[in-house]
């Protein structure tokens, strides 16, 4: 048999590789059950899981029984289960996975918080509408009475940017995991 192994994942065609180096590929996942492979010996490329050498490698989705749920399903609902994977990153918690682009939205949010939290545009940036819009009021009637009383009392001006600047550091200083859990699930609105 040929030492020499090709597989594709999706349009990109890789290899040569070994015997061994497809499977390691298999075991860590970079290579899935509906990848297709192909060596000399073969006729024609064939689905990773069909290939005798490749059996009793890999983790879930590798089982006969799995195998044979997703031909059930249809090969068009295995696509879509296997972009949604792809789309999550490995890591949970409670059973919930953490969207590949959490950390873009938690640097964005606490940037925000920063310099435009005291009229709560990172609020509105998370979906909190309701502080938003009492950051919002809270800015505009802290200017108000500025105002009307000459200045004598802009100390409460400064009352709203602490608040979100302290919001914007935590949000930056928290891990991916814990902002999603706060803040997309949980939905913590106040530190």
């Amino acid at each position: 048999m040929s030492q020499d192994w090709y597989y594709a994942i999706g349009e990109d065609r890789k290899g040569p590789v070994s015997l061994r180096e497809l499977r390691d590929l298999v075991d860590e996942g970079t290579v899935r059950p509906a990848d297709l492979v192909w060596n000399d010996d073969m006729d024609d490329w064939k689905e990773a899981r069909r290939v005798d050498e490749l059996r009793g490698y890999g983790g879930r989705g590798w089982s006969r029984a799995d195998q044979d749920q997703r031909e059930e399903r249809g090969r068009d609902r295995y696509d879509r289960d296997r972009y949604d994977r792809d789309r999550y990153d490995d890591d949970r918690r409670g059973n919930r996975r953490i969207p590949a682009d959490i950390s873009s939205q938690r640097t964005t949010a606490g940037i925000l918080a920063i310099l435009l939290g005291q009229f709560g545009v990172h609020k509105f940036y998370l979906g909190f509408n309701g502080s938003g819009a009492i950051l919002l009021t809270c800015t505009l009637v802290a200017l108000g009475l500025g105002i009307v009383s000459c200045g004598m009392l802009f100390f409460l001006q400064m009352v709203v940017p602490i608040i979100t600047l302290i919001e914007g550091i935590m949000y930056l200083t928290k891990s991916d995991k814990d902002f999603h859990y706060d803040y997309n699930i949980r939905k913590k609105e106040w530190f």
